[in-house]
């Protein structure tokens, strides 16, 4: 077929063939309309000196962004956004996370291959740790919806990642039935403990953020403990003297065979840590008599090989110390755990002595005043808690920060598949056209 015959044919058939064409576009959009989804993406970065290490805020457990998964942080998202997951799986399923190596790292990996022959074996500890990831959620119920979702992942596991690595908190509310469901000095005790561990938990967070003061209820840390402080020292001491100097109990007997028993825990407790402790020395003692020998008799070779040995001792004496020191740490926490746990025996032994020489008694003031206590401690817990609650926001943003805002595109490029259609279907209808007039003629 020549060309003048090509193009009087099209113009013979435009009109069906403009009608095929524009049947596959609309075939195409219907297409894309069903199948199109959406892909929220952002990037984040783990921020602190331990992140770059490969590990967490608390030092002690490595890095793993992929927690993000995790199903009380996909739970607790689906939740923030008004919807339910009939299986989270699915919503994992959609969720990618993946490193993103600085270009800065990879030309410096890349000069080192180029360089060392054995570089995965001798530069290990010089690799960095990934602290850049890219996050992103596919939806197929429309951008808004993607983005929404990716929003509310992010920010829970950033509640995760705090709670879990962060502060944890056992700042938690007393039962009233439960405190107050023991002798009087038993309760007494019992607030006490939880008011110091309330104060101690306090107290690390003063210092990590002396200065920081919660929104919502407008205390810091210092705030908190302040309250708790005059708890125990003005409503507290007071209860305790009044129980101690009359020796006030509901059933003496029992109390004083209570605190006896727990005297004599206390004193094995003593006497383990102190046989713990002494077994500690001798392990230090070992310790260190062979591996002051290992390390200075180790290297005697020829003086060409004396910077490489100085090296590899200096490092080794480094590992052995840090190795000693830990010992020693072990031995001192030993003789702390004896010398609180005899403080306790004595302590004890004195309040059972005390109460065993009085009578039972009932006391409705004392009763009163412990019930007073647990509200008022109840009281500083709803601001504790609430307290905490945005400290560890705050605390998320020192920890996981958003590089980049979260962006949405088209995971099927519309113009793609469009260009596609009208290509394949303008060059399958002149094919067809050739075909029908080549069959007129005969010559097929």
């Amino acid at each position: 077929m020549k060309i003048m015959d090509l193009q009087n044919s099209l113009l013979k058939y435009k009109g069906p063939l403009a009608l095929f064409v524009a049947s596959c576009i609309l075939l195409c959009n219907l297409v894309i309309s069903v199948a199109q989804t959406y892909t929220a993406e952002t990037y984040i970065k783990f921020l602190g000196e331990n992140a770059v290490n490969g590990l967490t805020p608390d030092g002690e457990n490595p890095l793993n962004p992929y927690e993000m998964t995790n199903a009380s942080v996909i739970a607790n998202a689906m939740d923030k956004v008004g919807e339910k997951a009939e299986n989270n799986l699915e919503i994992v399923k959609n969720l990618t996370i993946t490193p993103v190596v600085p270009y800065a790292e990879q030309e410096k990996y890349s000069s080192w291959i180029d360089q060392f022959d054995n570089y995965e074996e001798d530069s290990e500890d010089e690799k960095a740790f990934d602290v850049y990831y890219q996050v992103s959620f596919t939806s197929d119920k429309g951008p808004e919806h993607a983005r929404k979702i990716l929003k509310a992942i992010l920010e829970e596991y950033k509640k995760f990642y705090v709670d879990k690595y962060g502060y944890e908190s056992d700042v938690i509310a007393l039962s009233d039935k439960a405190v107050l469901g023991y002798d009087y000095f038993e309760s007494a005790r019992i607030l006490e403990e939880k008011i110091e561990s309330d104060i101690a938990y306090f107290n690390n967070m003063a210092e990590g953020d002396a200065k920081y003061r919660s929104p919502a209820t407008g205390y810091t840390a210092s705030d908190m403990i302040s309250m708790y402080i005059n708890l125990q020292d003005t409503y507290l001491a007071s209860v305790y003297n009044k129980i101690l100097t009359g020796g006030i109990s509901r059933d003496n007997e029992t109390l004083s065979a209570n605190l006896t028993y727990d005297a004599d825990l206390a004193g094995m407790e003593r006497d383990r840590n102190i046989e713990k402790a002494d077994t500690q020395v001798e392990l230090m003692k070992v310790y260190s008599e062979k591996n002051k020998n290992y390390i200075w008799e180790r290297y005697t070779n020829e003086e060409s090989e004396q910077v490489r040995e100085d090296t590899e001792r200096d490092y080794t004496y480094t590992r052995e110390k840090s190795v000693y020191d830990t010992m020693m740490l072990d031995y001192t926490s030993f003789m702390t755990g004896a010398v609180n746990a005899d403080v306790d025996e004595k302590y004890n032994n004195e309040y059972a002595k005390r109460f065993a020489d009085t009578a039972d008694a009932r006391d409705e003031g004392i009763q009163l005043a412990l019930e007073d206590i647990c509200n008022k401690l109840n009281t500083i817990h709803s601001l504790a808690e609430k307290t905490i609650e945005d400290y560890n926001h705050y605390k998320s943003a020192k920890f996981i920060q958003l590089v980049t805002g979260i962006s949405v595109r088209e995971t099927m490029g519309e113009i793609i598949y469009y260009a596609a259609t009208l290509i394949l279907s303008l060059g399958l209808g002149i094919v067809v056209i050739i075909f029908t007039e080549l069959k007129k003629k005969g010559t097929i």
